[in-house]
């Protein structure tokens, strides 16, 4: 049979969504230090001005 759960339902959805997007940008600050030694190669640009914009990015989120 079925049980009803101790909580809403509702709490499920919740959680993962933030654990999700948790993820998803932990992931991007990990995956940024990979990608920018290729991007500064090929736009000729230094480290510092390619990371001007990341701290709007996480105010952002």
């Amino acid at each position: 049979m079925n049980r009803p759960l101790p909580f809403h339902y509702g709490w499920l959805i919740v959680i993962s969504g933030t654990l999700g997007s948790f993820a998803c940008i932990g992931l991007a600050h990990f995956a940024l230090g990979m990608l920018l030694p290729a991007m500064g190669e090929e736009n000729s640009r230094m480290n510092s001005e390619m990371l001007c914009g990341q701290p709007s990015g996480i105010l952002i989120y």
